[in-house]
């Protein structure tokens, strides 16, 4: 998976995540949506855990001057999402 179709990839699961907590003030900051999320048991713990991995995995790649090289693992958690999400 190259940089450009990840931050693609997770620039769909922000909109939706979002989409599903219409009443979250985007903000607040992606981080702070998992946290809403998790505490009004909108999502499982586990796919909470996932998504935190995930925006970490951005965050690197964002700060990286050059672009960071993604493991298949980066693209196989994004499938999970994915499929979790019904995206």
């Amino acid at each position: 998976m190259t940089t450009p179709e990840f931050l693609e990839q997770f620039s769909l699961i922000e909109k939706h995540l979002f989409s599903i907590a219409p009443v979250f003030d985007q903000k607040q900051g992606f981080f702070n949506l998992l946290k809403y999320l998790q505490s009004n048991k909108i999502l499982s713990d586990d796919l909470i855990i996932v998504l935190r991995d995930i925006f970490q995995i951005r965050n690197k790649v964002v700060s990286s001057p050059s672009g960071l090289s993604l493991s298949s693992d980066v693209e196989e958690k994004i499938k999970k999402v994915k499929q979790d999400l019904k995206l």
